[in-house]
């Protein structure tokens, strides 16, 4: 009969466990420079010893979006502070105002209702730096507890505001919207607009039976169409504006044409633990009550620091290798890049490959041929009778939009054709590997290309 009894017994046994620290570590290398200031700005808002100084242009920028996002909240009319928005002044050129504050000095103007103020500020908070709003309007109705119909009556007047074309839900909208502006809307041309993926793919025999428009008809609307533009918001720019890529690191040549990579400082933190303070705070704590707080909050505010520099290190050091193995291609071009794997950078520096990963996820470099995620420097290898590591996808592809760019608009050249002329170059791209690359970069087919060439043709 089996006796069956629990008794304690002790065993040694190794595990990794996560601590939080290492946690935040993780997360730290999976942020762009701008996060990190966010990231520490908000960490020192709980920690009286840690003190972040954003750097100067980060600053300005920063001040300048919170200065415009209260002004817009309040009416010029009651008397407000200096930090107030002055609606005028941000009407005066869209060069120097921001997007979103110009719609938003726009609205203080138009809306008078309170109810009416609040939809309004709603889309204009959905509004993207195109000029679109693509957010679910019935969303916003239902966020503000209004009916769709509210939101459509405030979203019309808005698309009165200059340039005509934003607050459009799509482009057809947008066109729409200029096309009455200029005083160009008439039947025909808003049947074109409504046809427009049949104008895009230059179907002329199917438009005309839609839009009962014959050719030349059809030739002069496209004119015309080509006159607006598909974006009014990117007209705008302005101090409080987004930068759309800021870069982490910044690779150039020296005057030996010896490669360096260095860190961009101008959008990171500096961070300072104020001992003195904490020294001050515990002669203040007669009970010791405070004691622990204060050597933890210490002890915080030191890791972070160490923590953001260990991460700034690693970072040079992956941008640094990055630059050294495509050294050709910076110096040369994309038909220089080489096949590259996170493997070959983990083990050049000397970490694990999770971390080189975490580090290409965000992190973008500066170089003089412009700036890049550092993602974009890894590539797969396609076979090369000439090369033994073979052929960078990427150089590939750019292989492939410099034939089609070359290419005579008349004659356009097919995926197979293309295939042939890059093997004879001693690379191996089978034709359905040509199609995959030409749709990732967005490029039509040699029919659609065919047929652009003729509506082309046809608006002279």
């Amino acid at each position: 009969m089996l006796n069956i009894s629990m008794q304690p017994r002790l065993a040694q046994r190794q595990s990794l466990v996560i601590t939080p620290q290492l946690q935040q570590a993780i997360t730290l290398l999976q942020m762009s420079n701008v996060e990190i200031c966010d990231h520490a700005e908000e960490v020192a808002t709980e920690n009286p010893f840690l003190h972040v100084e954003r750097p100067a242009s980060r600053k300005a920028l920063w001040d300048g979006a919170r200065s415009a996002q209260s002004g817009a909240g309040k009416s010029s009319r009651g008397g407000g502070s200096d930090s107030d928005l002055d609606p005028i002044d941000a009407l005066a050129d869209t060069r120097d105002t921001s997007l979103y504050a110009h719609v938003f000095a726009q609205t203080e103007l138009m809306f008078e209702d309170p109810d009416e103020k609040v939809i309004a500020y709603s889309l204009c908070e959905a509004i993207e730096q195109t000029g679109w709003i693509t957010e679910n309007l019935q969303m916003i109705a239902f966020a503000l507890s209004v009916t769709e119909e509210a939101i459509e009556v405030v979203l019309t007047r808005l698309q009165t505001i200059e340039p005509a074309g934003l607050f459009a839900r799509n482009l057809s909208e947008c066109l729409r919207l200029q096309a009455r502006d200029k005083g160009l809307l008439c039947k025909k041309m808003d049947a074109l607009l409504e046809n427009l993926p049949l104008f895009a793919k230059g179907e002329i025999a199917a438009l005309k039976r839609m839009t009962g428009c014959t050719a030349e008809e059809i030739g002069d609307l496209a004119r015309k169409l080509r006159t607006f533009e598909p974006k009014p918001g990117l007209k705008f720019s302005g101090e409080f504006a987004q930068p759309v890529f800021e870069p982490d690191l910044i690779a150039y040549q020296d005057d030996e044409d010896d490669w360096i990579v260095e860190l961009n400082r101008s959008n990171l933190p500096a961070i300072r633990v104020d001992t003195a303070y904490s020294q001050a705070v515990k002669k203040l704590d007669q009970d010791g009550s405070d004691e622990h707080f204060i050597r933890e909050a210490i002890t915080s505010a030191r890791w972070l620091k160490r923590a953001i520099a260990q991460r700034n290190e690693t970072n040079q050091k992956v941008g640094a290798e990055i630059v050294r193995y495509q050294r050709e291609f910076l110096e040369k071009g994309i038909a220089h890049l080489r096949p590259l794997q996170l493997r070959t950078v983990a083990d050049a520096i000397g970490v694990h490959e999770s971390t080189v990963s975490r580090v290409t996820s965000s992190v973008m470099m500066a170089t003089p041929q412009g700036t890049f995620p550092l993602k974009a420097f890894f590539s797969s290898a396609l076979h090369s009778d000439s090369n033994v590591e073979g052929a960078s996808a990427k150089a590939i592809r750019q292989r492939i939009q410099d034939i089609i760019s070359s290419e005579d608009p008349s004659k356009p050249i097919s995926d197979e054709a293309i295939s042939k002329i890059i093997s004879k170059e001693g690379i191996r791209v089978a034709r359905r590997t040509v199609a995959k690359y030409r749709e990732i970069d967005g490029m039509p087919s040699s029919s659609q290309r065919r047929r652009r060439q003729k509506m082309d043709a046809l608006c002279g």
